[in-house]
């Protein structure tokens, strides 16, 4: 059944430098190509319902029927792209000695008592000729998400299979969902259960995801009325295609003087790709991150003019600008990080963008 929800939204995306316009005491490096923020409104639209496969045209101001099915009619004869032309792995957007540095010199500002925990990572670089729908395609395929999303703005395409919401708000009730501490899948229902327990039995994963949830439960008292925020579900396993996550849930009353647009900025960047304390850490990862995030770590999704929202955090995704494509990710550093390990497991994230976009783009390589 179709949500009339999804119907006359602003949606797009919000950076995470877009942190300058609400946080005074910044100033990030903003990203060369990528707009800080870059949101549409939409009048009219179609509705895709995978369920009962039915598809419906909205419109709340012109009405473009007759366009839209002589669209569809010229779309039946063409093919859905499911591969690319050429993709070149251009390299990291750090060496690994220089991540390493970034690394200590992160430690060294923990151990001062500017952070507790901070995110830091790199980007991998790409160069892709073809049609970007396939990405999101393939995807959709291999990793199914709660978030999957494929903008386009001119030269900007945004693609990403994201586990996360970031933020939502329906009907004043406010909503996030700190999401961290991974482990594989099993290969079977015992195995998956018995590395679910292990999860939520390792102190550091527990210890880092406390931190987080007590950082959202920080930022939605910003905006929530007093006495509202709380916990309503801590620290349940959320499971997916090839891993595991620890999820909880923090909720509050959104208070009556404040709205949508200040749930996001009360929220933004997400815990989960920055840390805490969050100003500081989002000084420390601008220092030692040599190029600006852009969309990674922002938001992606909507603003209905019911006054709600939905927002998801832009991981596991792919930016271009062009055929000049990133897709990034971090890794958390605390006091008693190695960072040899980080390295391992910033790269160990990024190689699976990298093995998709590959398999896409070998047979016309």
């Amino acid at each position: 059944m179709i949500s009339w929800r999804l119907t006359f939204l602003v949606s797009g995306y919000v950076c995470h430098e877009a942190v300058n316009y609400f946080e005074p005491s910044l100033n990030l490096k903003e990203h060369p190509h990528f707009s800080t923020f870059k949101l549409g409104l939409y009048t009219d639209g179609l509705l895709y319902d995978t369920t009962t496969g039915t598809l419906t045209y909205y419109s709340f101001y012109k009405n473009r029927s007759e366009m839209i099915k002589s669209i569809l009619a010229d779309l039946k004869n063409d093919e859905i792209p499911t591969q690319l032309k050429k993709v070149t792995f251009v390299g990291h957007s750090q060496t690994k000695a220089e991540f390493i540095s970034a690394v200590n010199r992160t430690i060294e500002k923990i151990r001062l008592g500017y952070s507790f925990q901070t995110e830091v990572g790199f980007k991998s670089n790409y160069e892709i000729n073809g049609d970007k729908l396939a990405i999101y395609n393939k995807l959709r395929q291999i990793n199914p998400s709660p978030y999957m999303y494929y903008l386009q703005f001119g030269q900007e395409e945004l693609l990403g299979a994201s586990p996360e919401i970031l933020i939502s708000c329906k009907q004043r009730m406010v909503l996030t969902t700190p999401t961290a501490g991974t482990i594989i899948r099993g290969q079977n229902e015992v195995e998956d259960v018995q590395l679910a327990r292990h999860l939520l039995s390792d102190p550091k994963e527990i210890a880092e995801h406390n931190m987080l949830v007590d950082l959202h439960r920080n930022d939605l008292s910003i905006v929530c009325q007093a006495g509202t925020v709380k916990i309503s579900d801590l620290m349940y396993i959320i499971k997916f295609s090839h891993v595991q996550h620890i999820v909880s849930n923090v909720v509050g009353f959104l208070r009556n003087d404040k709205n949508a647009f200040d749930v996001l900025a009360a929220i933004l960047p997400g815990g989960v790709v920055s840390g805490a304390p969050k100003i500081e850490t989002l000084k420390i990862i601008d220092e030692n991150e040599n190029s600006p995030r852009g969309p990674y770590g922002g938001a992606v999704g909507r603003f209905s003019f019911s006054g709600d929202c939905e927002f998801c955090l832009p991981i596991r995704s792919i930016f271009c600008y062009g055929d000049a494509c990133y897709a990034q990710t971090c890794a958390g550093v605390v006091y008693d990080s190695i960072p040899e390990k980080e390295y391992a497991e910033v790269t160990h994230k990024l190689a699976a963008m990298k093995q998709t976009l590959e398999e896409l783009g070998e047979s016309h390589a």
